[in-house]
């Protein structure tokens, strides 16, 4: 019998024994990234390392000449269907373990050095018996061979052509084959899989057992798990080390692992590709709302890098807990539906009624918690009958146009919304909603031109005996200024103007026109809008040429949303800028500067708007007559959670009601608790 190694030998220090690695094989299946993240919570997060380059991985696929002819396979299959077939599957665990590094580095191998030009190996004795189906194969053979996968051999730097033999092993050469024979008795007497493979290797050449992962590694770009979620620019992103830039082979799979209740649960979030970024290895994952399946209960997120399928470094974010209130306050909901039109529609009710579409008890009576609008007076200081004069009208489906609708409206007008476009035709649902309003006469404001809010709409309402007056230009640009002439026109305060981005087409470009709405209604400040890179020339004549008094103009959002070239091409006014880093700042930060001046009514709540989903716009923009009529700025939420500057600024004001605006399709149900607090 042979003894073990002398386990002071370079050997035994150099080459640990084989065991199931820390970080298993996934494809994405939960129950194996739950334990992942087990391990991931214990450990810090994987760093960047040097090692093996990105070429030097296991084969998606090898070659296999059969009677058939050649077929195809996966390469991990191809090792557990030969493992126990050449090697039998009742060793012991160190010797089929010692089996499968050299099946694996042999085939390995061959993919790098075809046999011939159609098959990498043989099916047979000439190379390795692949046998599908052959009965040897069984779990403890799949989890051996699993508990190997991420070591191979080599000799100088590349797979080894590890050859092995269980008779006539005296033709090989020794030192340069495994001795199956030999390796059977070895394991027998306690020798491990690493000292088995050291001794029957030993002649290869810069001879070396090597875990082939060593060479791979992810970074987080720092920013928390909520950035996701904010849909924050940049977005969140991972930096990886040994991965080639734009490498099709790889990709990163992102679960968010919750701490529940007697342990984790996980989710997967989103897969990303292997990016190319100035030249480095990046994975940038974009928001979703699927972040925050963990409710308020903390969280990280964990990330996986694979290569062809074969997980090779694991790394997780801090641990973050969803913003929850600090102290209890009072929470409503209005405006409870998906649907935009009928939000606005009962939006409009809350405001210009004081029963119609009003919650009630179990008794019938007004539910007391509602926040409602302060009781209206004429100007002789008489009570108000309700009567409205006029209605601002917008398309539901397209923001461009409506963005500047908030200060036409101030708080002596609804904001209804109706689907848009050339053909469109008038909602009977708006349209009865315009007749209890106005009763037949009055002015319905339609916002946009008639590629908006078509002339058929317009023509339905003037035979309905309403005057329509339709702002509208070429653009979006021109629509606005229409728009702010209306307002000055109706008595609107065009000392301050308000300036903000209309561009892209995407959620950025509405989002800090949205949150100023409230203050804009509240003020009667008109809003104009322009691209990013360069002030509008239409908006430029109109503060500067157009007779209209501007002294002031505050700029919303940051130098990406309003470039400083943009707000430097203003003149003759007094420029300042309101904004945050991101957008869900800047509605904070409109609520911090501008609801204190002394045009802003005083602060009674917090109005609660998506400003991140598509669509999402519509429902803040018809709140924000309500905003302005219950002063009520109006902060940022995702789909999912509060963010993180609005919880900031909630848990400053504690006490403060919050109203949330839209179904729980727009803003989530669990944001009710979140607001609610306690």
């Amino acid at each position: 019998m042979l003894p073990p190694p002398d386990p002071t030998s370079r050997e035994a220090v150099i080459l640990t024994a084989l065991r199931p690695p820390t970080l298993p094989r996934v494809r994405a299946q939960l129950p194996l990234v739950l334990a992942l993240a087990v391990v991931a919570v214990l450990a810090p997060a994987t760093g960047v390392a040097a090692g093996v380059p990105a070429d030097l991985v296991p084969p998606a696929t090898i070659r296999v000449c059969t009677d058939g002819g050649p077929v195809t396979v996966a390469f991990d299959e191809y090792v557990k269907w030969v493992v126990p077939y050449e090697f039998g599957e009742n060793g012991a665990d160190a010797y089929l373990q010692a089996g499968a590094v050299a099946v694996r580095s042999f085939a390995w191998y061959h993919v790098e050095h075809p046999t011939t030009a159609e098959c990498d190996v043989f099916d047979d004795g000439r190379h390795q018996h692949y046998i599908p189906g052959n009965s040897q194969r069984d779990a403890r053979t799949d989890a051996l061979v699993d508990a190997s996968w991420h070591l191979r051999l080599e000799e100088r730097g590349a797979p080894a052509f590890a050859q092995y033999c269980s008779r006539s092993c005296d033709s090989f050469t020794p030192g340069r084959h495994l001795d199956q024979f030999v390796a059977m008795e070895q394991a027998a007497n306690g020798w491990s899989a690493a000292d088995i493979l050291a001794h029957h290797y030993r002649a290869l050449e810069d001879y070396a057992l090597v875990d082939w992962r060593q060479g791979f590694g992810l970074t987080w770009d720092g920013r928390a798990p909520y950035a996701l979620e904010s849909n924050a620019d940049p977005q969140v992103s991972i930096s990886l080390s040994g991965v080639s830039p734009g490498d099709a082979r790889a990709e990163v799979g992102l679960f968010a692992v919750c701490t529940i209740e007697g342990g984790l649960a996980a989710h997967h979030v989103q897969t990303a590709p292997v990016g190319d970024v100035d030249g480095r290895a990046i994975a940038t994952f974009d928001r979703t709302a699927r972040l925050h399946d963990c409710a308020e209960r903390e969280f990280h997120l964990f990330a996986l890098l694979t290569i062809n399928g074969w997980q090779v470094a694991a790394g997780r974010s801090e641990v973050w807990r969803p913003w929850r209130s600090a102290a209890p306050r009072e929470v409503e909901r209005l405006a409870a539906t998906d649907d935009p039109v009928a939000a606005a529609i009962e939006l409009s009710r809350v405001l210009f009624d004081d029963h119609v579409g009003r919650p009630s008890g179990e008794d019938g009576g007004e539910v007391t918690g509602m926040l409602l609008p302060p009781e209206r007076e004429t100007d002789d200081g008489t009570a108000d009958d309700g009567t409205v004069d006029a209605v601002v009208l917008t398309r539901s489906d397209k923001y461009p146009d409506a963005l500047a609708a908030a200060a036409l409206a101030g708080t002596e007008a609804p904001i209804l919304l109706n689907p848009g476009g050339p053909d469109s035709r008038l909602d009977e649902r708006v349209r009865t909603e315009i007749d209890r309003l106005l009763g037949g006469q009055g002015t319905v404001h339609l916002v946009g031109g008639p590629a908006a809010l078509s002339e058929h709409v317009a023509r339905s309402l003037q035979d309905a005996g309403y005057t329509v007056a339709r702002h509208g230009g070429d653009d979006r640009v021109a629509t606005a200024v229409a728009v702010a002439d209306a307002v000055i026109a109706d008595g609107g305060d065009a000392s301050t103007v308000l300036l903000a981005r209309a561009f892209p087409d995407g959620t950025a470009g509405w989002a800090d026109a949205i949150a100023v709405g409230s203050y804009a209604a509240a003020s009667r400040h008109p809003v104009l809008l322009t691209r990013p890179e360069a002030l509008a020339p239409g908006v430029e004549a109109w503060i500067e040429g157009g007779g209209n008094g501007v002294a002031e103009v505050l700029v919303l959002g940051g130098p990406v949303a309003v470039s400083p070239a943009a707000a430097g091409a203003i003149d003759g006014a007094r420029v300042t800028r309101v904004a945050g880093a991101v957008r869900d700042d800047t509605a904070v930060a409109i609520a911090e500067q501008l609801w204190s001046r002394s045009d802003a009514p005083p602060v009674r709540a917090a109005l609660i708007d998506d400003i991140f989903r598509p669509g999402a716009w519509s429902f803040a923009l018809a709140a924000s007559v309500y905003g302005a009529t219950v002063g009520a700025p109006q902060l940022g939420v995702t789909t999912l959670v509060p963010a993180t500057s609005t919880g900031r600024w909630l848990d400053a004001h504690q006490g403060l009601p919050a109203v949330v605006v839209g179904g729980h399709g727009v803003v989530a149900s669990r944001i009710d608790g979140d607001l609610a607090g306690g």
